[in-house]
């Protein structure tokens, strides 16, 4: 991920730094069956 922007910050209450440092991974669950229909 190489940014964030302030509305997906207010959703996941992190900053961009953060969202950044820990990638798609971090802030999405890859296990959640959910998942692709939210795609």
């Amino acid at each position: 991920m190489l940014s964030a922007n302030p509305a997906a910050c207010r959703l996941l209450e992190r900053s961009e730094d953060d969202i950044i440092s820990v990638g798609r991974n971090g802030v999405i669950n890859t296990e959640d069956p959910r998942l692709p229909g939210m795609l």
